[in-house]
């Protein structure tokens, strides 16, 4: 039993020369945090079971041991075993598969103030990335709550063999553990349980939209922003799950013609021996993106709560979903990921160009879902390069193209999608980020100074501190952006509102058109045009991946 001292007395700071250690009681026994500047941080809170032995490739639980001495909850736990787009080594495995730590950010401990909620989902193609990389820094020059956390990925988080025995979605499982584990004990950190605005970027804004069609979700968040990804985004589905799954068990030495004795072999296996496994199913460097990915569960007696039953397309457009208001974004050259290591070395534009109808397909995802039909493929990658290059080579002068076409196949056409799926069952807004920073993901990625246009995440990177900008202090007027971003979160938590700075960001509710708030400083532009960008073209094209081709065609193209 926990200690009857800690259930009266919930808080205790203990001032040291150094720095305020902070106590706070939860469900599971106290923890101690500290203070920093003007806010409380907790790290490294065990938020669910260790997902070890029978809970590998199995829903996660949420953390019941008690303890009755307060747990150190100073440091970050560590990131979830994966194979990492950013370590350039033949061995990119990184992380621990005991990975399942949150971390909370508060300004309020004392009740005075219950604080609205930020429940922030990481991004990285559901292969790669953590929590903690998205520190709180500038989001909590506001009175918010900021919660971080860690969600297995790759293959111990989405391999899938497609029936009830591996069903896949774990890693999107311990998202909803987390929120139940949030929604439990966050009034304990001065936040309110039922204001949680659910908040994800790429892989993570995906997430937030599939939180909405998901049952398993109802009730535990309040609203939405999605930064820069959409349920509909062609990396977010994984294709032939159940063939990728033989790949890895075969690689490890386990057998494949029985899903249950795969699961016994691989629970026996070495996690980072199965992590490993995944370097076999990138094509070209880190291409396709996201090999393992969201999948359609059955319902059984073996799996009698699943994630997804349907395809998010069909869920969205038969209004299958959480009703509360969301507000989504896209960057202006959000193609820069994965798009922008094309540039840091000059062999690789000549690669793609070389060989564009066979490297493509992988680049943009849709090798897999046309795998049996060559000739399909090699029409389809001969459209897009008439389309945008027409006859010109891939090279810098024409990279610019390439990223928008990456772009538009990877993020405009799914978001845009989305918006116009939802916004007849609920308040739906747009913005558009033409704001340039300093340095971001594709100065990083592409190791050049030169612009390309704002980037895949710029303005998550402005409204949380990251240690891409350790090195490069952010400017003045980026601060000043910054505050208008959050601004925007405060506003958006609290009421719904949805504003940056001055500018009100339109609600998107016409089908015919695209309205969204083009952001930009000093000032702003509202917008209401036919496509974002050239989601008519993309639209009309059949990958094969579970999305309804348009009746619009490009006859130009075909």
């Amino acid at each position: 039993m926990v200690n009857m001292a800690w259930q009266l007395v919930g808080i205790l700071v203990l001032v040291t020369a150094a720095q305020a250690t902070v106590m706070v009681q939860t469900s599971n026994g106290p923890l101690r945090g500290e203070k920093r500047g003007n806010y409380y941080a907790f790290e490294g809170i065990p938020y669910a079971k260790a997902p070890l032995g029978n809970l590998r490739f199995a829903p996660s639980q949420v953390n019941d041991e008690q303890w009755d001495d307060p747990k150190n909850a100073t440091h970050p736990g560590p990131l979830c075993l994966q194979w990492s787009h950013f370590v350039h080594e033949d061995d990119r495995s990184v992380g621990e598969e005991d990975c399942l730590f949150m971390n909370i950010y508060t300004h309020s401990l004392e009740g005075s103030e219950v604080l609205p909620t930020i429940f922030f989902i990481h991004g990285g193609a559901f292969m790669f990335g953590q929590g903690d990389f998205w520190q709180p820094d500038h989001l909590l020059k506001t009175r918010l709550v900021l919660v971080t956390f860690n969600y297995r990925l790759g293959p111990l988080g989405f391999l899938s063999t497609e029936d009830d025995v591996i069903p896949g979605n774990f890693g999107l499982k311990d998202q909803v553990t987390a929120l139940k584990w949030v929604h439990e004990n966050i009034a304990n950190f001065g936040g309110h349980s039922n204001n949680i605005t659910l908040v994800g970027f790429s892989a993570g804004s995906a997430s937030v939209q599939l939180h909405y069609l998901s049952p398993m979700s109802r009730g535990l968040f309040r609203n939405g922003i999605g930064h820069s990804g959409s349920a509909l985004n062609p990396w977010v589905f994984a294709e032939n799950s159940a063939e990728k799954a033989k790949m890895i068990a075969s690689s490890v030495g386990c057998p494949v013609t029985s899903s249950k004795e795969m699961l016994k072999c691989l629970r026996e296996s070495s996690a980072r021996d199965i992590v490993r496994a995944v370097g076999q199913l990138f094509d070209y460097l880190y291409n396709p993106m996201s090999p393992l990915g969201v999948v359609v569960e059955q319902q059984t007696k073996k799996n009698p709560k699943p994630f997804l039953i349907e395809h998010p397309y069909t869920l969205m457009e038969r209004g299958k979903f959480y009703r509360v208001p969301l507000l989504l974004s896209a960057n202006e050259a959000e193609g820069l990921y994965p798009g922008a290591e094309f540039i840091s070395e000059p062999s690789y534009l000549e690669e793609i160009n070389k060989n564009w109808n066979t490297l493509l397909p992988s680049i943009l995802d849709y090798r897999t879902s046309l795998r049996t039909d060559d000739k399909r493929r090699d029409e389809i990658s001969t459209m897009i390069r008439k389309r945008y290059l027409g006859k010109r080579a891939v090279n810098s002068r024409s990279f610019k193209d390439l990223i928008l076409i990456i772009s538009n196949r990877f993020y405009f056409a799914g978001i845009v999608a989305s918006v116009k799926l939802m916004q007849p069952h609920i308040p739906v807004y747009l913005y558009y980020d033409t704001y340039k920073t300093k340095h971001a993901l594709g100065e990083v990625l592409g190791k050049t100074t030169k612009n390309y246009g704002c980037a895949h995440g710029e303005d998550v990177t402005l409204i949380f501190k990251t240690i891409l900008r350790d090195e490069i202090p952010y400017t003045k007027e980026e601060l000043m952006v910054a505050d208008r971003f959050v601004r925007m979160y405060e506003q958006w938590a609290r009421e719904s509102v949805a504003k940056f700075g001055n500018y009100d960001i339109p609600l998107s509710n016409e089908q015919e058109m695209v309205r969204f708030l083009e952001v930009n400083y000093p000032k702003s532009e509202l917008r209401w045009r036919k496509q974002l960008s050239d989601e008519e073209f993309w639209n009309q094209i059949d990958f094969d991946d579970g999305i309804p081709v348009s009746v619009q065609q490009v006859k130009d193209e075909l």
